[in-house]
């Protein structure tokens, strides 16, 4: 599989970041705090969904178990929803106008990656 591009990757590292910054300077600290969950949170969980995909594509290219180096990519798997969760968890829990941050530091990092998608063909 075809790694991200060196175009997105540094783009969509300063858009995240002014939205953290954004959020700190327009929400305050509950805001920010809310950006830079949402923007961790959802990057953890694409992380390991790419993981997976990769893991799964060596063991389809090969046409073998590929059981070896099974530990991180199961583990990455495993673990993103929990990530997610308590990231959900913890902005809703430090209140507005966290959670509405969140929501957009994970509409940020979904949009990276479709624009990622896209950029590929």
């Amino acid at each position: 599989m075809k790694e991200p591009s060196g175009r997105v990757v540094p783009v969509a590292t300063a858009l995240c970041t002014a939205l953290i910054v954004g959020a700190f300077a327009i929400g305050g600290p509950k805001g920010g705090t809310g950006a830079l969950l949402g923007v961790a949170g959802t990057a953890v969980s694409v992380w390991g969904t790419w993981t997976g995909i990769r893991w799964v594509g060596r063991i389809m290219a090969d046409g073998s178990p590929g059981w070896h180096g099974a530990a991180a990519p199961v583990a990455a798997l495993v673990i993103k929803l929990p990530v997610i969760l308590a990231a959900m968890w913890t902005a809703n829990r430090i209140g507005p106008p966290a959670p509405a941050w969140f929501l957009a530091g994970l509409a940020l990092v979904y949009s990276a990656l479709v624009w990622w998608a896209v950029s590929r063909h």
